[in-house]
């Protein structure tokens, strides 16, 4: 390692190790994004299929719908059935729209409006209009070998198409047209095309890609910087303390200039040098020691270092620091401290006996470093990465390590407990009408409440948005689970104080029990969001266990 950092040739090596996987990390989201774009173009034609294909059922299963007959809608000459055609009462000629007829007629309606355009075809056609195109016959064929949909980009640039096939199948109420074709209940008869312009989420996606790259080319840059600079810190102290080490042994060989240059750096070090006699009376303190206590050197000359307790740190670690460096061995550890001012900081402290020339302890030398700021910034570094700024939850991230530790316990330790899946109706409409200061306040009032109706030893986290999720421990009785529900649901029912706004939600409530529903923490959780989403769709304001439809049921007036 020392080889490493002193021989700058060496250097390319982490940043080659780096930026591959940032390059791997960015493929990986280029993947995705794309992914994602055709997901995109799949669930809008998907959404206008089953559309149409609701009208079709609609239609099928009514017989067909008759229509006024002008030059927009004339008889179908291939729909050969008796009552195809009527005159009513009035005088009014009437013809019989089959699903294929509505669906062509809904066609052109879509094309007037927008950029969709649909076709309904198949491999034997009644109509030849809707004889099927190349792409479309292939699309049928691989239906008939089982394949479920079909998407594509067809075309290049901007006259880029998305195509999207999902085929026709059956029905009874099909067979009263397509039964002379040859056709059983379920057989695949067709197919509805749709096809529209894929130039708004390629640009989307383009512009996606752009940020994507730039983002990636400044991580990159930035740790690439961090790291040579690291990296020649390190070089520059390295070499300082090899030249420190050659100056060192140049002053061993004059035991006058040896002692002179350690008084000296003794005096002026950047920690704190206490030197106790054997009983622990301070015989010396150098100037860092009153510049971190506060104590003047004179004013602790022939006292105990005890004068420093904080009363903080158990009696044990004393006892035990005592009896290592009594028995002749150095102690290491950390010390909750208190300065003259009363200020409390932390010291890490190694305390080094020293022997006369008997091989008896004499005195203790005690080198101590103020820690404090670099405890507060790995607390710090600890909380942002594990708690919620906003509520002070615990995180997404926190809380799965959680709700594992807790899987664990429970296993070992046979007990039962409970994930309550929480979410917040209506907090969009708090956001979109009073702002989102707003909304962070109602989220902040939310936590507490939440928290409030549990008690101190379950665990209440934020997963994000208007989501929270609670670890109820040692309970697995519905009776108690569901009384914690309701309070919650009460809580939150009630009016949130919004600067000079007042704001109301409501929330929806998802529960599953451990090791009831699953024994898996990933399953648990997933079982606790499927039960809230089974609320949601029962009409919100409610909590529900997994899998227990009937108490979702009985709930509804909670």
């Amino acid at each position: 390692m020392k080889h490493f950092v002193l021989q700058t040739k060496y250097w390319p090596l982490p940043l080659i190790i780096w930026s591959a996987l940032v390059l791997a990390s960015f493929s990986w989201n280029w993947d995705r994004l794309e992914h994602y774009t055709l997901d995109l173009a799949a669930n809008r034609a998907q959404f206008v299929f089953k559309v149409v294909e609701s009208v079709r059922m609609w239609n099928a299963r009514h017989g067909g719908v008759y229509a006024l007959v002008d030059d927009n809608t004339q008889p179908n000459p291939y729909l050969q059935i008796p009552e195809r055609d009527l005159t009513s009462t009035d005088g009014v000629e009437l013809t019989l729209l089959n699903p294929a007829y509505m669906t062509r007629q809904l066609a052109d309606v879509v094309k007037e409006i927008s950029d969709v355009r649909l076709h309904l075809t198949s491999l034997k056609p009644l109509n030849p209009g809707n004889a099927a195109d190349p792409w479309e016959t292939r699309a049928l064929q691989a239906f008939e070998h089982g394949e479920n949909t079909r998407l594509e980009l067809i075309g290049e640039g901007e006259e880029q198409m998305v195509r999207f096939m999902a085929p026709l199948l059956v029905e009874p109420e099909c067979m009263q047209c397509h039964a002379h074709q040859g056709y059983r209940i379920g057989d695949i008869r067709g197919g509805l095309s749709v096809s529209y312009s894929a130039t708004p989420l390629l640009q989307n996606e383009q512009t996606s890609l752009h940020r994507l790259i730039w983002a990636h080319a400044g991580i990159w840059l930035l740790v690439a910087l961090m790291l040579l600079f690291g990296l020649s810190q390190v070089r520059r102290h390295m070499l300082s303390l090899a030249e420190a080490k050659q100056q060192l042994d140049a002053l061993v060989k004059q035991r006058t200039a040896e002692l002179h240059t350690l008084t000296k750096a003794v005096e002026y070090s950047p920690v704190s040098t206490v030197i106790t006699d054997r009983n622990g009376r301070i015989e010396y303190a150098n100037p860092r020691f009153s510049e971190v206590t506060g104590y003047a050197v004179e004013e602790v000359m022939g006292r105990n270092p005890r004068l420093l307790q904080s009363g903080e740190t158990p009696i044990e670690v004393y006892e035990q620091m005592w009896a290592t460096i009594t028995g002749g061995n150095i102690w290491k550890g950390e010390l909750r401290n208190r300065k003259k001012n009363g200020e409390p900081y932390w010291e890490l402290i190694s305390i080094s006996p020293i022997r006369d020339a008997l091989g008896n302890v004499s005195h203790f030398v005690a080198l101590k470093e103020d820690v404090t700021d670099d405890k507060a910034r790995v607390a710090r570094i600890h909380y942002q990465a594990n708690y919620d700024d906003l509520t002070g939850l615990p995180n997404r991230k926190y809380f799965r390590e959680l709700l594992y530790q807790q899987v664990r316990h429970a296993t070992q330790g046979g007990h039962t407990f409970a994930v309550m899946f929480i979410d917040l109706d209506g907090f969009k409409s708090i956001n979109d009408t009073f702002g989102h200061d707003a909304g962070d306040l109602l989220l902040q009032e939310s936590a507490r409440r939440i928290t409030e109706c549990v008690r101190k030893s379950d665990i209440t986290a934020r997963l994000g948005g208007d989501e929270f999720v609670l670890i109820l421990q040692h309970t697995g009785c519905p009776l108690a689970i569901a009384q914690i529900a309701e309070k919650i649901l009460q809580q939150l029912a009630q009016p949130f104080q919004l600067d000079r706004s007042e704001g109301r939600v409501t929330a929806s409530i998802g529960i599953a029990r451990y090791p009831r529903d699953s024994d898996n923490a990933d399953d648990l959780l997933k079982r606790a969001d499927s039960a809230m989403y089974q609320v949601k769709n029962a009409g919100r304001r409610n909590y529900c266990f997994y899998g227990d439809e009937e108490i979702a049921s009985d709930n509804t007036q909670v």
